[in-house]
């Protein structure tokens, strides 16, 4: 039989990564060996290409809070605005495709998953052993595939400041539904009635609404993004001025026509990861219930001890709150590194050093627990736990003694 030759082209470089990437997210293949989940923020030229100008890339999850449209990046000292995302044409049906479609949901009790495919309006929660409706009619994701784009009209600049827009909102379903390959504990760092649940190889998904909370509309001919402040279809209450962008990659001129809407709305931008999670469910701890704001700042206490616990920079360990068992407020760590880096794991196996670290963190010394309340620079406030702090989610001295009841004496 005649051999033709393979002709190396983008379409089929971009098919086979997709295959490699999709077959990572399904566990058939080990993450650590690709670059798997990379998002980059690249620059598009006037002849319909993208060119990377820097080393612009991070892990979906970071990206989703660092270069989502509207966001301006630092990086060789000038300054990169995020004003769209990258298409990818398919020859198969000639359109543009940005990714992935997903759909988000929550219940009244606040348990949140998500699916491939919308549910009825009639489906019931899917975690185990609750039949609360839904809260919602959900919310629909799109997780980018090719990144996202810097505008050829808004050309990075020397001048500038960074800035990021909406906040990266997490969660897993992994621990919705226990399966056989988890490993729990009860009564963990010798806290009666605390569970901990540790699941390698989980899914992670971040997600971002904009500044509204209300998802983002998309140009479907340029990739042109910007943050909703209302619903809606069509032109149809679009953010100001989006019916009169200019294409990404033009200097100049109306993207659409008049009587045109080539657009997407509503769509809350998402990244996905796998890596190790622990769950500390918090259902069983006698005594008052316990609130959010104990359970988001032992969160923070936790994060900050493992990493001086492991000597690691905090960002390697990842943080949220989420609605576990029955009604209650539990807490989901996790490894930041693609894949996991088993600190998460390690930490699972040294409970009660961890807790115990923990509550250091939330002390330090007699003058600072007597006067920090909430949280200072000193303890727990840093720029990932900022926004918890505005909302009023942190209470250093009331979670200090709480955790010191709990735990049994030395």
């Amino acid at each position: 039989s005649q051999t033709h030759p393979i002709h190396t082209s983008t379409h089929l470089a971009t098919a086979v990564f997709r295959v490699i990437e999709e077959l990572g997210l399904r566990r058939f293949l080990p993450r650590y060996g690709f670059p798997i989940g990379l998002q980059s923020l690249t620059m598009p030229d006037e002849k319909d290409s993208v060119r990377e100008p820097v080393s612009l890339e991070r892990d979906g999850i970071l990206a989703i809070s660092e270069y989502v449209p509207g966001s301006t990046i630092l990086a060789g000292g000038k300054t990169f605005t995020s004003n769209g995302i990258v298409s990818y044409w398919d020859n198969g049906t000639k359109e543009k495709e940005f990714g992935t479609r997903l759909w988000q949901y929550a219940c009244t009790s606040g348990h949140i998953w998500y699916n491939n495919w919308p549910e009825e309006p009639t489906s019931t929660c899917k975690a185990s052993g609750c039949t609360r409706p839904k809260l919602d009619m959900g919310k629909a994701l799109l997780v980018p595939r090719y990144g996202y784009s810097t505008a050829v009209w808004d050309p990075p600049s020397w001048q500038g400041t960074q800035e990021r827009v909406g906040r990266a909102m997490l969660v897993s379903t992994e621990f919705l539904n226990p399966g056989d390959r988890d490993a729990t504990l009860e009564d963990f760092g010798r806290i009666s009635g605390l569970k901990a649940t540790l699941c390698e190889g989980g899914e992670i998904l971040a997600s971002n609404g904009g500044t509204s909370a209300l998802g983002f509309s998309v140009c479907t001919r340029c990739g042109f993004a910007d943050s909703e402040t209302k619903t809606g279809i069509g032109r149809e209450n679009l953010p100001k001025q989006f019916e009169f962008h200019t294409n990404l990659r033009k200097k100049d001129g109306k993207c659409w026509g008049n009587r045109e809407a080539p657009v997407l709305r509503n769509l809350h931008l998402a990244g996905q990861q796998i890596t190790d999670l622990v769950q500390l469910d918090f259902n069983k701890v006698l005594g008052p219930s316990l609130s959010q704001k104990f359970i988001t700042t032992l969160g923070y206490a936790l994060k900050q001890a493992g990493a001086e616990l492991l000597e690691l920079d905090p960002r390697e360990i990842g943080m949220t709150t989420c609605k576990v068992g029955t009604n209650a407020w539990g807490l989901q760590l996790f490894d930041s590194t693609a894949g996991g880096a088993g600190h998460v794991v390690e930490l699972f196996s040294r409970g009660q050093e961890w807790l115990e670290r923990s509550l250091g963190a939330l002390f330090l010394e007699r003058l600072h627990d007597e006067t920090c309340i909430t949280a200072c620079l000193r303890c727990l406030l840093t720029s990932s736990s900022q926004y918890d702090y505005e909302l009023g989610l942190l209470a250093r001295k009331e979670t200090r003694i709480r955790l010191s009841e709990m735990m049994p004496p030395m």
